[in-house]
């Protein structure tokens, strides 16, 4: 690691009534000049000559005027440090420094001259000191230090003189911002040296010290809960360390540097504080080590930078009064090259220390108002705006910005009339931000100058005119409610929820009345009405609101109603009106037509209604063409042909189609025919045939017939009786009847005789007219045949009634047969066939006898 010592000037103002100035180039490293010339006065000359860098690595410039009027000067001009001496008028002694090419003067002393020296890189080590070598009188020095480029801020320090050889140093901390007007120590660019009063024989140098690392740690009362300005109980407080590696002519990148720094009794680390700008937390974070102590591995530290390291401690008991000092250290490890102690706003040179100083409070605030005409000023009747908060901020870069190296130091919020005020420490460079976290500035923008104020003040002062005027520009939002299409429902009720939105947020209250209009749909019946007023709070930007609907099952068109946005505050309107559709979810009624029976009747015309029944309600119309068609009924005998439209009214769920059924008294099946529909409008058919039964309600008689043979085994020319039995099985008489009985061919009508009627013989058919059979009553038929021939004899007959309905046709029929052998002659003898022959003759004579009423 290089440690070559940074060198200084070191100039001597000499009494000049010896003619005598001297210029030494020292590092004060034992006391001895690295180059050292004397002049005389009133010559010039080049007295030395050696490279620049073996100097100080870059130009350095002086001037001396003495107040005899000699002029010493001295430039660094390439490799060579020329110095000259020259008349003048008598005046006062003034030494300027810059460093740069040129010789300064008091009209263009450059405030960057020297290259920006950073006089706190080791801590209150780094100091000014000044040579008096001879005074022939006491008086006082006056010191000025320029900083910050730029603008030239300085640092001035009294130095009093009385005695005639002095050696001070003067510590940098001497020029505290706490006693000058904000010079910037890291950043000195020039020093001048004004003597008045008397004679002097002085020299000024700059040191700095030996380690090419440097390192500042400060402490701030970050939170002061009892409000004593020190150090307490219950207090917080932030340490910034900050590691710099300078920018000179020596010094490249700093390798392996790590800082740590333990806690004392009575303090404890705030875990998580812990910040770094470059590198690792290696404890402090809860990574280990608890809260006792703190440790940065900040890696490789390059030239001309620096790492600031962040943390905050908590002071858990009591510290004494008396007590001023808290001690702490902290160690930079640098390599192997050893380590750094670091102290913080010390009052003496003494190392191993950090100091707690009470910090005074000055009071910093004002008020914000609503600036009502714009004008930037509090103009009587504008009134304050409370609840706007601010934060109060060290402005470390003095770049009157609010960003990452500023140190918060608190927040507050206006009361009273829009009144702040931040109680700050009583010295340094303040900014004062309007933050407004809860929103109350929304639509003003601000009139007066800047947001935030940056504010300088020294020790003891106060500021209460730091205000801030807004004006109330409000853009008026926009108010507007959605549409909503939803289902209907088949039941119960539904809720369709509008939205009413904001275009943007407002910081005021906003009110809106809302109400409930039919269109197509029908309050009470498709929706519930309703209405009310929604309010929304500041910054809130939609609410919403529910209607009920109302289910049903009828099949409709979708239907409208609306919500209509009335009588708003603080906004306009947009869309005021919400259309709430009610979509219908019920589908197209189907079409069923149902059967019916009906009874006949004995004359005129029975309607018979048929119903068409609808599956659900439909608030239209609903039209079917219908048709009648015969079946096993015949149209216009037993019914009237029928054929038309139905028209079911819009929200019924039926219709009647009436057809005339015709009576009679005809003794007759069960007889139907058919309602058809078809063509529906409105509707879908989903069972389009009915059927109509004829129910038959005629009474009559039942007439059976029977038949039998006899004989069961008969020859030919035998006689065949046929035995008929007509029975009325009612239940009514049975008017007009007739049994007809068909011979076989193989038979010849002998005759016939009844219980009652008459029986005649006509070609084969034996008809008898029996006249009325009583309900339950039978009447007996015997007809006798001859056959005629060999082979089947089968006969068949028939009953029934000419005028009398007969209510069983299956069973007035009936036959009967035998089979009929061939006739066999016997041979007989001479006797034999003489006692046949009386037999056969006896046996006719018998037959006609009986015929004609005599018995032999």
């Amino acid at each position: 690691m290089n440690n070559n010592k940074f060198l200084i000037f070191i100039v001597s103002l000499i009494f000049i009534n010896n003619a005598y100035s001297e210029i030494l180039i020292d590092d004060f490293s034992a006391d001895q000049p690295l180059l050292f010339a004397i002049g005389a006065g009133g010559s010039a000359s080049s007295f030395v000559t050696t490279a620049g860098s073996e100097i100080l690595g870059t130009e350095r410039d002086i001037e001396l005027t003495v107040v005899s009027g000699a002029v010493v000067s001295g430039e660094v001009t390439g490799n060579a440090l020329n110095f000259s001496v020259a008349a003048a008028t008598t005046g006062e002694g003034l030494i300027m420094w810059d460093g740069v090419d040129g010789l300064p003067s008091a009209v263009n002393l450059n405030p960057t001259g020297l290259g920006g020296i950073d006089m706190t890189q080791s801590g209150t080590l780094d100091s000014f000191r000044v040579n008096i070598l001879s005074s022939d009188q006491p008086g006082t020095m006056i010191l000025t230090v320029y900083t910050d480029g730029g603008n030239f801020s300085s640092a001035t320090v009294a130095i009093p003189v009385s005695a005639v050889a002095l050696d001070i140093v003067i510590p940098y901390s001497s020029f505290s911002p706490q006693l000058g007007t904000g010079a910037d120590f890291t950043n000195v660019g020039a020093v001048t040296m004004f003597v008045s009063g008397f004679e002097i024989d002085t020299r000024i140098s700059l040191i700095q010290a030996e380690s090419s690392l440097s390192a500042t740690m400060t402490d701030a009362l970050l939170v002061d809960n009892d409000s004593d300005s020190s150090a307490s109980p219950g207090d917080t407080l932030r340490y910034t360390v900050v590691i710099n590696n300078p920018d000179d002519a020596f010094d490249a990148t700093v390798t392996n540097v790590s800082f740590s720094i333990p806690f004392i009794e009575n303090t404890s680390l705030v875990l998580g504080s812990v910040t770094t700008t470059q590198g690792t937390v290696i404890t402090g974070n809860g990574g280990g080590g608890g809260d006792s102590i703190v440790e940065v591995d900040t890696g490789d530290i390059v030239d001309d930078t620096s790492v600031t390291i962040t943390f905050d401690v908590n002071i858990n008991s009591p510290v004494a009064s008396s007590v001023t000092l808290i001690s702490a250290q902290g160690l930079i490890e640098k390599g192997m090259a050893g380590q750094s102690i670091l102290t913080d706003d010390p009052d003496t040179m003494a190392a191993n220390d950090r100091t707690i100083t009470p910090i005074i409070k000055t009071t910093l605030g004002d008020f914000v108002w609503n600036d009502v005409n714009g004008n930037s000023v509090q103009d009587g009747g504008e009134p304050g705006i409370d609840g706007v908060t601010l934060n109060a901020y060290w402005d470390v870069n003095n770049d009157g910005m609010v960003d990452g190296g500023d140190l918060f130091l608190g927040t507050t919020s206006t009361t009273g009339g829009g009144l702040y005020s931040f109680g700050l420490p009583n010295f340094g460079i303040f900014l004062i931000d309007v933050t407004d976290t809860s929103a109350v500035l929304d639509g003003y923008v601000l009139t007066t100058l800047a947001d935030p104020i940056q504010v300088s003040y020294p020790s003891g002062s106060t500021a209460n005119d730091l205000d801030f005027g807004y004006q109330n520009q409000l853009i008026i939002p926009d108010i507007s409610i959605n549409d909503v299409s939803a289902n209907e429902g088949n039941t119960g009720i539904s809720s369709f929820t509008f939205t009413v939105s904001l275009s943007g947020e407002s910081p005021n209250t906003i009110t809106v009345d809302y109400a409930t209009v039919a269109d197509t749909a029908l309050e009470g019946s498709d929706y519930v009405g309703a209405s009310g007023t929604l309010t929304f709070n500041p910054r809130e930007v939609s609410k919403t609101l529910d209607i009920s609907v109302m289910g049903d099952i009828t099949f409709e068109a979708d239907q409208n109603f609306s919500v209509v946005l009335t009588s708003t505050t603080n906004a306009n309107f947009g869309d005021d009106t919400g259309v709430g559709t009610i979509i219908n979810d019920d589908t197209v009624p189907d079409l069923n037509i149902v059967d019916v029976s009906v009874t006949e009747g004995d004359s005129g015309n029975t309607i018979t209604a048929f119903t068409v029944q609808m599956s659900n309600a439909s608030e239209q119309d609903v039209y079917v063409d219908f048709v009648t068609a015969e079946v096993t009924a015949t149209a216009d005998v037993d019914y009237v042909t029928t054929a038309g439209t139905l028209t079911i009214p819009a929200n019924s769920l039926q219709g009647l189609i009436n057809v005339s059924v015709i009576g009679d008294y005809s003794i007759e099946s069960d007889e139907q025919f058919n309602v058809n529909l078809n063509n529906p409008v409105n509707a879908s058919i989903f069972d389009n045939s009915a059927t109509g039964t004829i129910l038959d309600d005629d009474l009559g008689a039942d007439l059976s017939l029977t038949m039998n043979v006899s004989p069961t085994e008969i020859q030919v020319n035998g006689i065949l009786t046929h035995h008929l039995i007509v029975t009325n099985n009612g239940p009514e008489d049975a008017l007009d009847t007739f049994a007809e009985l068909n011979l076989s061919p193989l038979l010849d009508y002998m005759n016939s005789s009844s219980d009652q009627g008459v029986c005649t013989h006509t070609t084969g058919i034996v008809s008898c007219d029996l006249g009325t059979i009583p309900a339950n009553q039978s009447v007996n038929i015997f007809i006798e045949a001859k056959v005629n021939a060999a082979g089947a004899v089968n006969s068949s007959a028939t009953v029934y009634s000419s005028t009398s309905d007969d209510v069983n046709l299956a069973n007035n029929n009936a036959s009967a047969g035998v089979i009929a052998d061939p006739l066999v002659i016997p041979v007989l003898s001479d006797f034999s066939l003489f006692i046949f022959i009386l037999l056969t003759m006896l046996s006719a004579y018998r037959f006609n006898s009986q015929r004609l009423g005599k018995t032999i």
